[in-house]
């Protein structure tokens, strides 16, 4: 979920992909998962009925970047979440076992993903434990290791990351920290403190406080307990591991899609990157 309605409160720019020639992208690995299957009616399915619909887009959008010069490094969360995320991440358990149509992320989807950026020869980290992909992506945005970050979660900025990009329906939309200091007046240092106050996968939102009224009055909110501990997670920076190069194998990749229902010769000409 993220930071509840964080988005309404600055506007960001509209942003094509060809722009972004040079540059590297942090790339949350399960947001990119999630958005390959939400909002999905029929999903494309392997020769035993599993979905494959998330391996389809996933190796499109690792295609389209390449394509467009830009450098990618994937991030996948720790085994092991934020405790203060225990209630959040409940919550969505609840919410998917009454949403029959919810398609669940699973733990062979995740590998699937992996197993597709280690072919294809794409840089990856694995967050460590305690804390969030996004939080990781920040961090290497934050300490200019990469350019932009690649999520859908406005925690990126309160993790201390300058540069966001979200698709929005089919648009590549580019949010900055500094456009939102100049659009909120919010001070850099008050980032954080002002944007708990509107919820988080951490803490609950202060009642009666929307972005209008936040940008209004966040001088004089006083957090809560819960609030502070939010505030004081989004503070802490994470030890950073190694990137992981993997060594790039198209031809066991594309076996691998064959495998899977995938035309063969469709898949090798869009992972054809001259």
């Amino acid at each position: 979920m993220g930071v509840k309605d964080f988005f309404k409160l600055f506007a960001g720019t509209q942003i094509k992909l060809n722009q972004l020639k040079g540059k590297v992208v942090a790339i949350d690995a399960m947001t990119e998962i999630y958005r390959s299957l939400h909002g999905i009616n029929t999903h494309l399915t392997g020769p035993n009925g599993e979905i494959t619909t998330h391996i389809n887009l996933i190796t499109m959008t690792i295609s389209k970047f390449k394509k467009a010069g830009v450098s990618q490094i994937y991030v996948f969360d720790s085994a092991m979440p934020p405790p203060l995320k225990k209630a959040e991440l409940e919550r969505r358990r609840v919410a998917r076992v009454n949403n029959l149509h919810a398609i669940k992320i699973t733990p062979a989807m995740i590998n699937d993903v992996r197993r597709i950026i280690q072919l294809l020869g794409i840089p990856y980290m694995i967050a460590p434990n305690g804390f969030d992909a996004e939080h990781v992506c920040a961090e290497l945005n934050k300490t200019n290791r990469v350019d932009y970050v690649l999520s859908t979660d406005a925690d990126v900025f309160l993790y201390g990351g300058l540069a966001l990009l979200k698709y929005e329906k089919r648009s590549l939309m580019l949010y900055t920290r500094e456009d939102f200091i100049q659009q909120t007046k919010i001070p850099d240092t008050n980032i954080v403190d002002a944007a708990v106050h509107l919820g988080t996968d951490f803490n609950a939102k202060t009642a009666k406080i929307g972005p209008a009224t936040l940008i209004k009055k966040w001088p004089t909110l006083e957090k809560t307990p819960e609030q502070q501990a939010a505030a004081d997670l989004f503070n802490t920076r994470p030890m950073l591991g190694q990137i992981v190069e993997p060594r790039p194998n198209h031809e066991e990749l594309l076996q691998w899609l064959e495998s899977l229902a995938f035309n063969r010769d469709r898949m090798a000409k869009l992972l054809t990157t001259d």
